[in-house]
């Protein structure tokens, strides 16, 4: 077992070294706490005390798809500009 999708994890999974990794989604993680930090100091809005995300299963057989849908930071961010307005 592995976690996170990088390098080294996905050529272990591929060499069948490890079965599966857990991907944790940082991209996401990073979107939603940047948002919350946006929405509870500057917005004033009401945010919820927790926020989960489900993990991804990556296997040998689904590595390449999922490597290759995973967002960029750009892709995952499509306020960007509106954050960087808010920190400037």
């Amino acid at each position: 077992m592995g976690f996170d999708m990088i390098e080294p994890n996905i050529l272990l999974l591929k060499q069948d070294k490890i079965d599966f990794i857990i991907n944790q989604n940082p991209i996401q993680q990073g979107y939603d706490g940047i948002m919350n930090f946006v929405n509870h100091f500057i917005l004033k809005k009401q945010i919820r005390k927790n926020n989960t995300l489900p993990p991804d299963i990556v296997l040998k057989e689904n590595v390449d798809f999922t490597w290759k849908t995973s967002v960029s930071v750009n892709d995952a961010i499509p306020e960007k500009d509106i954050l960087i307005f808010f920190f400037l």
